[in-house]
C-alpha cells in the first residue's frame, strides 16, 4: 500500500512547475464527478479496459461459446461493439482533453514570454 505521500509523488512526479502551483488546489469535477455510486471516467475507463483486454486475452473461449450458442454468440458480438463505441466516447473526451492542453500550453509559455493570453 502506497503511503499518501507516495501517491502524490507518483501523480507529480513528471511534473514538478505544475505541482508547485496545483497540488494544493481543489480537485476538479470535470471528470471525477461528484462522490455518487456512479464511476468516474477514470474508473469507466479501467473498468472497460478491463473487460476488453480479458475479451482479447480469452477470444478462443468467445469463438467456441458462440459456435455452441449462436444467441449468445449474437449478444457478444452486440456487447463487444457496445463495449467499443463506449471506450470511443471515452476516447473523444480524452482528445477533447489533449487540444485543451495543446491551447493552453501555447498561452502560458506566450504569458511566460509577456505576451497576452488569447480569450
Amino acid at each position: 500500500m502506497l503511503t499518501e505521500s507516495a501517491i502524490r509523488e507518483r501523480q507529480w512526479g513528471s511534473f514538478p512547475a505544475l505541482r508547485q502551483v496545483l497540488e494544493a488546489k481543489r480537485p476538479s469535477v470535470r471528470h471525477h464527478g461528484l462522490a455518487s455510486v456512479s464511476d468516474n471516467i477514470f474508473e469507466r475507463l479501467q473498468r472497460l479496459v478491463q473487460v476488453a483486454s480479458l475479451a482479447d486475452e480469452h477470444r478462443e473461449e468467445l469463438f467456441t461459446a458462440g459456435r455452441k450458442s449462436r444467441e449468445i454468440g449474437e449478444r457478444m458480438a452486440q456487447e463487444l461493439w457496445e463495449l467499443r463505441r463506449e471506450l470511443e466516447t471515452l476516447r473523444h473526451a480524452f482528445d477533447r482533453e489533449i487540444d485543451v492542453l495543446g491551447k493552453l500550453c501555447e498561452e502560458v509559455h506566450r504569458a511566460s514570454q509577456g505576451g497576452e493570453r488569447d480569450a
